[in-house]
Formats: structure tokens, sequence, C-alpha cells
């Protein structure tokens, strides 16, 4: 996938388009199994390394299916809940939904929990002297 979104890009440059202009789309369930979109989204931060903004849209999509059983689109929020927060935590930057007001809600937490996990990292804790201290209470 990195390789084929590296290739676009360099056609993009290629018809005069500027590498800033560009954000990537995986196009989540296009020309995909399921297996194959969900390693899509449980790989997303290998796409970082093409340093451009990641767009995913996994709104109400088939391959939740897989997961949620056979159900109609408009059944499958809470898969789509968990797949917007997976892509979130995983490096998308933008996402594509139907239920704009719950998934809003979503995108924080996960913005807020992705911050807080870089942040551990960059100061080398892990969280957990926090997180037992908190339990404590």
């Amino acid at each position: 996938m990195a390789r084929e979104l590296e290739a676009a890009l360099g056609r993009a440059a290629a018809a005069g388009i500027r590498r800033e202009q560009v954000i990537l789309d995986p196009g989540l369930g296009f020309a995909k199994r399921a297996d194959q979109t969900f390693a899509v989204l449980a790989r997303l931060d290998a796409l970082a390394a093409l340093d451009r903004p990641l767009l995913v849209g996994p709104s109400r999509k088939s391959f939740l299916q897989e997961v949620v059983g056979e159900c109609p689109p408009g059944e499958r929020e809470w898969g789509t809940a968990a797949a917007v927060a997976g892509a979130v935590l995983s490096g998308a930057h933008i996402v594509r939904v139907h239920g704009v007001r719950a998934m809003v809600q979503v995108v924080r937490v996960a913005d807020r929990l992705r911050d807080e996990s870089l942040s551990a990292r960059a100061s080398g804790a892990n969280g957990a002297g926090r997180i037992e201290r908190t339990a404590d209470r």
C-alpha cells in the first residue's frame, strides 16, 4: 500500500501537483477484502513515512460486517466508531463519516489518547504510575 501511494505521489508531482497539496486515502474497502481492509487500518502508521495527511472513510462500510455481523449500513455506527477510533490512534488526520455529531466525540477522545501516548513516549514514561495512583483513590 505504501509503495502504491508513493507512486501516486510521484504521478501527482509529475502532473505539477505539489506534495503539500496532497491528502492520501488508502481507499478502505475499494478492491480489498474485509481482512485486507482491517490490515490497512491496523497499519496506517506505516503510511506516516509518506509525510502526508491520511484520510480514511470507514463509515458504515461492508467490511465491518465481518466483525459486527450481517446488518444494514445504518446499523453499523458502533463498528464505525471503533474503526474511527482505531484509525485516529494509528495516525489518520481526517475521517469521512455519516454520523458526524457522534463521531466528533469519538475523534476527540481518540485524539486525546494519541496525544497522551505520544507525550508519555516522549518523556520516557509509560504512564503506569499515574494510572495506579488514580486507581488507588
